[in-house]
């Protein structure tokens, strides 16, 4: 799931064509390619770590990997928000934002999966 979301990742980046004045556009795709390196070598470790409580705690596999499945859905629909955006102006001025853009909805994620996990 994981490589073929980044797979997916990269093709709607290159589907979309950023607007703007050559400087901006040249620009924003350097920050849009160092963030696309960037996200798809980042795999949440706190998932991880909180799994492997679920795992002591004697949960099933099958909800385990329920979980996970979960996070990444919800990572990716985040990181899909991102690269959506066609606007060289936004990219430039949004580009310290963009990891929490996608690390907040993949925490929270985490939190909700694993609350429900440790609870059951």
């Amino acid at each position: 799931m994981i490589s073929n979301s980044v797979q997916r990742t990269k093709e709607a980046a290159a589907a979309t064509k950023l607007t703007g004045t050559r400087k901006q556009i040249e620009w924003a795709e350097r920050i849009r390619e160092k963030w696309l390196f960037i996200v798809k070598r980042e795999i949440p470790t706190h998932l991880l770590s909180n799994l492997e409580k679920a795992r002591i705690g004697a949960v099933s596999p099958e909800a385990i990997e329920q979980a996970i499945t979960t996070v990444l859905a919800a990572r990716l629909a985040a990181i899909d928000g991102v690269v959506a955006h066609c606007k060289a102006a936004w990219w430039i001025d949004f580009r310290s934002y963009l990891e929490a853009m996608v690390n907040q909805p993949t925490d929270a994620a985490i939190k909700s999966e694993c609350s429900v996990l440790l609870n059951r």
